[in-house]
């Protein structure tokens, strides 16, 4: 089983290496691979039922789809409207899992 500061790593690296999902979504590009890899990594911390999390991991995952959502006009406008509708999607996808490990206020 990943440690928390695994996660960490793993979701770091789809916001700052230039593969990852969130990187590549920042330049309008929507990477149907990279949410893949970045939604198992969501599921698998999901699956753990942690009591806590470490602050950072919370810092990466929480932020995941407000910053899809700020994404939508730059992937509509390099990739078209269907483009954006499936960022929608994914984006929602990622809400649900996100509920599920943080809850709902």
């Amino acid at each position: 089983m990943a440690s928390q500061s695994d996660y960490v790593l793993l979701l770091e690296a789809e916001w700052d290496r230039p593969e990852g999902f969130m990187a590549k979504l920042r330049e309008g590009v929507l990477d149907r691979q990279g949410f893949l890899r970045t939604i198992a990594i969501l599921r698998e911390i999901e699956t753990l039922k942690l009591q806590s999390l470490d602050r950072r991991l919370v810092s990466l995952i929480w932020y995941i789809p407000l910053f899809m959502s700020w994404q939508e006009g730059r992937v509509a406008s390099v990739g078209g409207a269907k483009e954006r509708e499936q960022l929608v999607l994914m984006s929602n996808d990622v809400l649900a899992i996100l509920e599920q490990i943080l809850g709902i206020p």
